[in-house]
């Protein structure tokens, strides 16, 4: 099973403009995903599955919209816990007139939250997370991105893990108005 990915650390990517959008939500999937902490990302377009496991977790997922990825690869991770999901980098120019995910990537944020409530441990860390999640708005997003705190900005996409440094809590309270 392998997953392109564009911040592993063999890739060649230049989407700096979307890094901390980037650092920011995977620390924060991660944190309801701790079974997915090996991983990047879910969201880029190259994914090999063993074909014979296809089609019982496509049968499993319930999401078919923007942020089907996550509960994807989260499938898949259970299905071959021994072989598990393993991402190889790749060249990766962005490109915000090619970007799927331009508009209300907040609605991403909240179908992550409700794959959490399907498929998560329920784990109190990993439901405050869900909670800040299904709670997300584009205003309260972005307000979060430019007071994203240095304990995320200042990492490897690989170095988070869960539970991290912040709470979903610290991170709530980022997202209001001073």
């Amino acid at each position: 099973v392998a997953l392109g990915s564009r911040r592993a650390r063999d890739a060649v990517c230049d989407a700096v403009s979307r890094k901390v959008r980037g650092q920011l939500t995977v620390y924060m999937w991660k944190q309801m995903f701790p079974e997915l902490c090996h991983i990047t990302e879910t969201q880029t377009a190259f994914k090999a599955f063993d074909a014979a496991q296809v089609p019982q977790v496509v049968e499993a997922c319930s999401e078919r919209g923007m942020s089907f990825d996550l509960e994807l690869v989260l499938l898949m991770q259970r299905q071959c816990p021994e072989r598990g999901v393993r991402q190889v980098g790749i060249v990766w120019l962005d490109s915000m007139a090619e970007s799927t995910s331009r508009g209300d990537y907040s609605q991403i944020l909240r179908d992550w939250a409700a794959t959490y409530r399907r498929h998560g441990s329920g784990s109190a860390w990993g439901d405050s997370f869900a909670d800040l999640l299904s709670d997300m708005s584009d205003a309260k997003l972005d307000m979060l991105m430019k007071r994203c705190p240095h304990l995320i900005t200042s990492n490897d996409f690989m170095d988070y893990a869960s539970p991290g440094p912040i709470s979903a809590e610290e991170l709530g309270g980022l997202c209001t108005a001073p």
